[in-house]
């Protein structure tokens, strides 16, 4: 499908969507996914869902590890020490993994929270999916991906975007196809969720 046949939901009805699931699970912890590609707007979005909702956190999947053994880093340790301590209501505490430095910096901690969006390229994976309440694709152009990335991260990182980063995210769309298992796909284009 064309991005001209996409059809993209608006930030209300996402909202809208997330409160009233929320509102039919009572005590249990709600979990929404938000993958797409790196600068796509996943980080924006997520945090403007935090904003407008009640007892809400964000787990960020780039704080948990490199992708040095590809995009499935990590699954297991990420679903039974994130997610599975969360639904319990139990904090999370971890080592937070810098990229720009490729090493492990100070303690942090994620308390739980109704609301638990996780955010990140591969947050759709297959194995974890099924622990997802909602699931929602951010789509952008390569292009302004590729500006955005090299505003955040500086020129001198253009290479290993281009021919190490952005192939492997490739590579994940195809094994994993997130954007197929979304129940939104959401127009990161714009920059801004209103």
């Amino acid at each position: 499908m064309s991005d001209t046949q996409k059809h993209y939901s608006s930030f209300t009805a996402i909202v809208n969507e997330i409160k009233h699931a929320s509102e039919s699970m009572s005590e249990e912890v709600m979990f929404v996914g938000i993958d797409g590609f790196s600068g796509s707007g996943k980080s924006l979005l997520a945090h403007s869902i935090e904003n407008c909702l009640k007892d809400a956190t964000i787990v960020h999947i780039d704080d948990f590890g490199d992708w040095s053994l590809d995009l499935t880093w990590r699954s297991s340790i990420f679903h039974d020490q994130v997610i599975e301590r969360l639904r319990s209501r139990n904090p999370v505490r971890y080592r937070r993994y810098f990229w720009n430095t490729g090493q492990r910096g100070d303690w942090f901690e994620v308390l739980p929270a109704s609301l638990v969006i996780v955010e990140g390229v591969s947050a759709l994976r297959k194995d974890l999916r099924d622990a997802l309440n909602i699931k929602i694709w951010v789509d952008c152009s390569r292009g302004l991906r590729l500006q955005r990335l090299l505003k955040r991260d500086g020129q001198g990182m253009r290479s290993k975007l281009v021919r190490e980063w952005m192939p492997g995210e490739d590579d994940y769309f195809r094994l994993h196809l997130p954007e197929s298992s979304a129940d939104f796909l959401f127009d990161g284009a714009a920059g801004h969720h209103s």
